[in-house]
């Protein structure tokens, strides 16, 4: 019920810092959209917003 309680955004803790393991998606999927929701503020949302933005600058700059 706790990540069901927020709308969804754009981006979020998941997209961030997830690990990529097998079979391991959908629960960090519910293990970081839990945590956000517990611990949710102004500061950690504009966190997650540069660190969005790094992490697509980086990924597009590895590309080449």
């Amino acid at each position: 019920d706790a990540r069901l309680s927020v709308r969804p955004g754009i981006t979020g803790l998941w997209q961030i810092e997830r690990t990529r393991e097998p079979l391991r998606d959908f629960q960090e999927w519910v293990y970081y959209d839990v945590k956000y929701v517990r611990n949710i503020s102004i500061f950690s949302d504009i966190a997650i917003c540069f660190k969005t933005a790094k992490k697509l600058i980086l990924d597009f700059v590895d590309q080449f």
